[in-house]
């Protein structure tokens, strides 16, 4: 199923979501980030077939609600890719691309502007789902799925200043597993869920400034698969 339908809530609050606005294309598996002026959408499938595999990037201003303009597109259309964003650039990383092959691109954008996407560099393994994180510095990526269809436990990260490939920053404190969602302060990254032959509700900790293995952080109130993040730099929402 896919949806051009553009939630939005108040982190400072709690309830129900409330409408935004439409994207500019009805899709599924897109990934999403933000500075704090603008939301950036991009890839995602709109049909069955890879020839609806999508590439195009949508935004939004955060402070008022409508529906999303066209900003331009990736390298490549792709469906499950993750994404992250320093206050300058977002960036699209991996997924699946019109041959039904996953790839390990990272692509990026000025968010203030409008154009299209081009090559920041690689992930360390072909990977689509999962999420990313940031600090002010350096983007996270986690919880995504290689082709054997099985999760993996590395964390990647990736240095806002430079373009290039993503370096290893540690594994996660529990099991392999996929499709799992990030969320992030400037400081600490929250992984949260996911799944591999099991469901999983627990969430994993990192300090962004450093590197090294996952610690526990706690449980979800449930446990989560496809799941998103989001944060207002305080706290994170699942």
């Amino acid at each position: 199923m896919v949806s051009n339908v553009i939630d939005y809530i108040t982190p400072t609050s709690t309830g129900n979501a409330s409408d935004f606005g439409d994207l500019s294309v009805a899709r599924s598996s897109p990934a999403a980030c933000s500075n704090d002026t603008r939301a950036v959408i991009g890839g995602g499938y709109h049909g069955n077939h890879p020839e609806y595999y999508s590439n195009t990037i949508d935004y939004v201003t955060i402070a008022s609600t409508g529906n999303a303009s066209d900003f331009g597109n990736l390298t490549g259309s792709r469906r499950y890719p993750k994404a992250t964003a320093s206050t300058t650039y977002g960036y699209f990383a991996g997924g699946y691309d019109t041959s039904n092959n996953l790839v390990n691109n990272i692509d990026y954008i000025t968010i203030a502007s409008t154009g299209n996407a081009s090559d920041f560099g690689d992930l360390t393994e072909n990977s689509i789902n999962g999420g990313g994180g940031a600090s002010s510095t350096r983007g996270i990526f986690a919880a995504g799925r290689h082709g054997d269809g099985n999760g993996y436990n590395m964390i990647e990260y990736i240095t806002f200043s430079t373009s290039g490939n993503a370096t290893d920053f540690g594994d996660l404190a529990g099991d392999d597993r996929h499709s799992g969602g990030l969320a992030s302060s400037k400081t600490v990254c929250l992984i949260m869920g996911g799944y591999r032959s099991s469901y999983y509700n627990d969430i994993n900790k990192i300090i962004i400034a450093s590197t090294g293995n996952a610690t526990d952080f706690g449980d979800l109130t449930n446990a989560p698969y496809n799941v998103g993040g989001v944060s207002n730099g305080h706290g994170g929402l699942a």
